[in-house]
């Protein structure tokens, strides 16, 4: 009976042991819209405006990271705050790119939101950059089965101006040498030859009827 005893608190001890940290989990974002003009934003000077940035509150997280790329530029701004609604200063007349990352104090995963993007309206311009193009389908990171050793990959492109010219697509196995696989496309899908087994990456640049550019992020997919 006593080692009966011993036995079953042994168990105890190793099945009742401290419950998991839950990751945080991704926010949802509020303003700027997506594929926003920003016409509401606080014009400061003939170069600068002040944006509001407003997410909702996500669980499990401790503070946020504020994360907006100018999509001109490339230049990255990163605010921490544990509010959920940040006011930053930014150049006009350029598109942007702004997520936010969910942090948690007891844990080293973080999670990101989707990505949107907006436009800030600088004085009156003729034409404006092509948005990033959006990537659809296959999913980032996704494992997608070939139909006839082929995948058809999907995206999404959006101009202020609605004069999208064509899409440029660079495909491959290296991310660091992606080739440009078709050049003048007006249609937002194309099938690709792809192998079993191997993981793929893909971008998109989008091109308007001006020769202005903008590049998409980068997609990773792979095969069964």
């Amino acid at each position: 009976m006593k080692k009966l005893m011993l036995i079953c608190f042994g168990f105890a001890l190793c099945t009742c042991g401290p419950d998991p940290i839950p990751d945080p989990v991704a926010v949802q974002l509020v303003a700027p819209k997506n594929l926003d003009r920003c016409t509401t934003a606080d014009k400061l000077n003939e170069t600068e405006s002040q944006v509001n940035f407003v997410w909702n509150a996500a669980l499990y997280t401790d503070d946020y990271e504020l994360v907006i790329r100018n999509q001109k530029t490339g230049i990255v701004k990163r605010k921490t705050t544990v509010l959920t609604s940040l006011n930053q200063v930014l150049q006009r007349g350029a598109n942007y790119s702004w997520w936010v990352v969910s942090r948690g104090a007891l844990t080293a995963i973080t999670t990101k939101s989707e990505v949107w993007h907006f436009y800030v309206e600088g004085e009156p311009e003729l034409k404006h950059t092509p948005f990033p193009a959006a990537l659809l389908f296959p999913d980032y990171e996704e494992t997608v089965s070939p139909a006839n050793n082929q995948v058809q990959l999907e995206w999404k492109g959006s101009d202020l101006d609605n004069d999208i010219a064509f899409y440029q697509l660079f495909f491959g196995t290296n991310v660091d040498n992606l080739v440009l696989v078709e050049d003048n496309l007006t249609q937002t899908e194309h099938l690709e030859n792809v192998a079993s087994n191997t993981t793929y990456y893909w971008k998109v640049i989008t091109v308007d009827r001006e020769g202005n550019t903008s590049e998409s992020r980068l997609g990773q997919f792979s095969t069964e």
